[in-house]
């Protein structure tokens, strides 16, 4: 389907994408609307400022690639595999990410509001910046970059924090209930609370 290695402005709504694998491509200012990419594997590819409103991603295998300022509105992302991917700026709002597997990489200043994470394992994941509101982390294992981060309504019930950073969070719109953190956190919280180090 792919002749070319680079693609600007083109139109793949609707596609269904046939390769096994996609290795070292770069789409500006593409449309996937509605495109399956379903089971792929995909290596070393940039996308910037593409549109994947409503495309399928179930059981896609992505490593080391780029998605920069993308829309993934409605898409279907359950099962998929993010590695080492750089995913700064994309908007997940309503996008099915159950059973995602994410991490390490940067999903810094993502929209992924509302998401579902409750479980997951989340290891050197930046989050810094993120629109996190409404996310259910409870029962999940993070070490994951927090800083400035929206949690409000977030829950991270029985989640353990130990190894995340969380300065310049709001604290008090979180559900921490039996949450593990470690002393640092611990500090950082109780500084947000105004107490005191003796």
């Amino acid at each position: 389907m792919f002749e070319q290695k680079e693609y600007c402005g083109e139109d793949f709504s609707d596609a269904l994408i046939l390769e096994d694998c996609l290795e070292g491509m770069t789409f500006v200012r593409c449309r996937f609307q509605d495109a399956d990419f379903a089971r792929i594997r995909m290596e070393r590819c940039r996308f910037e400022r593409c549109a994947f409103e409503g495309a399928k991603f179930c059981g896609a295998e992505i490593r080391g690639s780029a998605f920069l300022n993308c829309s993934f509105e409605f898409a279907d992302c359950m099962s998929a595999e993010f590695t080492d991917c750089k995913m700064t700026g994309s908007d997940f709002t309503n996008t099915r990410l159950k059973l995602i597997r994410i991490g390490p990489g940067d999903w810094s200043y993502t929209v992924l509001s509302g998401a579902d994470f409750s479980g997951l394992q989340l290891q050197e994941v930046s989050f810094r910046g993120a629109d996190l509101a409404r996310v259910n982390f409870s029962k999940t294992r993070l070490r994951c970059d927090f800083t400035t981060a929206n949690l409000n309504g977030a829950s991270f019930r029985e989640a353990d924090l130990r190894g995340s950073r969380l300065q310049g969070i709001n604290v008090f719109e979180v559900d921490w209930k039996k949450a593990v953190i470690d002393l640092e956190q611990a500090v950082t919280l109780a500084e947000a609370f105004g107490a005191r180090l003796g």
